[in-house]
């Protein structure tokens, strides 16, 4: 397979783009399974940390069918989530933990922004 690229016109192009939107949905999925499992370890400690991890796992996941159907509304949903999640995730250590390391959540930000250009990338998005 040759690398990705818009000038092309064979068959391989929308092979590779069927794979980088299966990869995109793949991460959005999986970062929506991060933020339940958050929200299953916070629950007893603090329960409204857990509705928190668990309202940005439902807006993720919705908005990763939302890009089946219609992904022009599922991308505000998606950035949403993504924000909601990384916020969450900052609140998280500083109520519950009681200790921000900063490289931590900037690394859960960088990894929702490599999300957001992949779904943007692998849908076509503008």
């Amino acid at each position: 397979m040759s690398s990705l690229s818009l000038v092309q016109t064979d068959g391989d192009y929308w092979l590779e783009l069927a794979l980088v939107q299966i990869v995109s949905l793949l991460a959005v999925g999986l970062y929506a399974v991060a933020n339940f499992v958050q929200a299953w370890s916070v629950v007893r400690r603090k329960p409204i940390m857990a509705v928190v991890f668990m309202i940005s796992a439902v807006i993720i996941g919705v908005s990763s069918v939302a890009f089946i159907y219609s992904p022009g509304i599922a991308r505000p949903l998606l950035v949403f989530g993504l924000i909601f999640a990384s916020l969450g995730g900052l609140l998280n250590a500083w109520i519950v933990l009681g200790k921000v390391i900063l490289w931590r959540h900037l690394v859960r930000a960088s990894i929702a922004l490599v999300i957001y250009v992949l779904i943007t990338f692998g849908w076509g998005i503008n």
